[in-house]
């Protein structure tokens, strides 16, 4: 059975024995959660769980890995399926040793020949392999490692790692550390229009925001939290099973996470439009911090 890693995820919130008639499961299309892995192979004994990675761009598949045992930070993608390959290069194009994280490249009988209508993009990301002439490679935008083994393990999206007042940021650092958290079930982190961390998570528990805002200070350095966290009752899905980023980004919190403060005086109902407005982030509320939502100086003379 092959279904995508968001949809996956939502399968297990709901009732993560719904895989016990299964015996071979494939996951992928995006970064599996540990957490949600681990579940299902101690809820269903004997079910093969396979992570499965690869870009359209290369028909779907270009590695796997068997998940044989519990892991806590990230799953490894495996080595290249049968008549496909894959390579970590650094920016010359050169083999990575193992340990070094660079670029993914992948090729193959499954890559494709290129974007419709888009020959510049095309010839960015379809580049003629380095190491076999005549072939043509797949530049995947993913940082990865190879291990003594020969394992591949993913690092993060080269597009993922921003850089915000100064500091180099990896979002899906933040994300793993939002997964820990004993009371969230899902999370999901983002950059926002305005150069903003934002993340999204689902709980069991209502109005736990400063709970998990607590946690995350305490995990992270004080640049990587966060400026807006949200609980939501749902990771919103597309018809591919992925996590659909413009829903998500227009998801306010649920009305039962709310907790709401009553205006002193007129002034400050006008003081709080204000913060909402140069924070661009409607859901600001009377007692939440305005640096932790991402002010700064800037913002502050703003």
């Amino acid at each position: 059975m092959w279904v995508s890693a968001p949809l996956f995820e939502q399968l297990v919130e709901s009732e993560a024995s719904v895989f016990k008639g299964c015996r071979k499961l494939l996951v992928g299309g995006d970064v599996l959660s540990p957490k949600h892995i681990n579940k299902v192979r101690h809820i269903c004994n004997g079910i093969e769980i396979y992570n499965g990675y690869g870009p359209t761009e290369n028909t779907t598949f270009s590695t796997v890995f068997r998940i044989e045992r519990d892991f806590e930070n990230s799953i490894p993608i495996g080595s290249p399926i049968t008549y496909s390959t894959a390579y970590v290069v650094n920016e010359s194009n050169q083999l990575q040793p193992y340990g070094v994280i660079g670029e993914l490249i992948v090729g193959g009988y499954g890559v494709a020949k290129g974007y419709l209508n888009q020959s510049e993009l095309t010839s960015k990301k379809f580049v003629e392999n380095p190491f076999v002439k005549g072939e043509v490679v797949y530049r995947t935008g993913d940082y990865v490692k190879l291990d003594q083994n020969g394992i591949i393990h993913f690092c993060g999206r080269i597009d993922n790692q921003v850089k915000i007042r100064g500091f180099r940021i990896e979002l899906d650092l933040i994300q793993n550390c939002l997964m820990k958290c004993p009371i969230v079930k899902n999370a999901v982190v983002n950059l926002g229009n305005s150069k903003i961390i934002e993340a999204y998570f689902v709980s069991e528990q209502d109005g736990v925001r400063e709970v998990v805002m607590e946690y995350l200070k305490h995990n992270l350095a004080n640049y990587m939290i966060p400026a807006k966290l949200i609980q939501i009752d749902r990771i919103p899905l597309n018809t591919n099973g992925k996590v659909d980023m413009a829903v998500l980004t227009t998801m306010q919190e649920s009305e039962n996470c709310k907790q709401y403060d009553e205006f002193e005086s007129a002034e400050e109902r006008e003081l709080l439009d204000i913060f909402r407005r140069v924070l661009q982030n409607p859901s600001f509320e009377v007692n939440d911090n305005f640096f932790e939502f991402g002010g700064d100086s800037l913002l502050t003379i703003r």
